[in-house]
């Protein structure tokens, strides 16, 4: 993946949260988190991680959605939480700095639910290349 392609623009969806300071600046997928488990890690156990990665994302994900549509934004925050330490080991950089933003700023449920896209956005690029890496492995 090249340079451009992996500073991809943040959906505009975060607006509820406020003016993001660094998250543009951040690629959308930094493989070198993966590259670096991988200097050390048998090709079974790599995939192995990368598979759970790809499951707890989703999970997160699934359960930020649930909370947007029940309302419960103390939960949105546990799993926001959750989700920035995921992809900030694999290096989904933009999801991880916009479920940051979720777990920290989101004042409210609407603000919850104005920030999903973005974070989908974000997160689908990012889950992409490591799909593509863990076929790769």
């Amino acid at each position: 993946m090249d340079e451009a392609a992996s500073r991809q623009e943040v959906a505009p969806g975060a607006r509820g949260l406020g003016p993001a300071k660094d998250q543009d600046d951040l690629a959308v997928f930094d493989p070198a988190w993966i590259d670096a488990l991988r200097s050390g890690l048998s090709p079974e156990l790599v995939r192995n991680l990368l598979s759970s990665c790809l499951g707890s994302m989703e999970q997160y994900l699934a359960e930020l959605r649930r909370c947007a549509v029940a309302g419960t934004l103390e939960d949105a925050r546990r799993a926001a939480h959750d989700l920035k330490g995921i992809c900030a080991q694999f290096g989904a950089l933009q999801a991880s700095a916009v479920a940051r933003r979720i777990e920290t700023e989101t004042a409210g449920v609407a603000a919850l639910r104005e920030a999903l896209p973005a974070l989908e956005t974000c997160l689908g690029g990012a889950v992409a290349e490591i799909r593509r890496i863990a076929q790769a492995v």
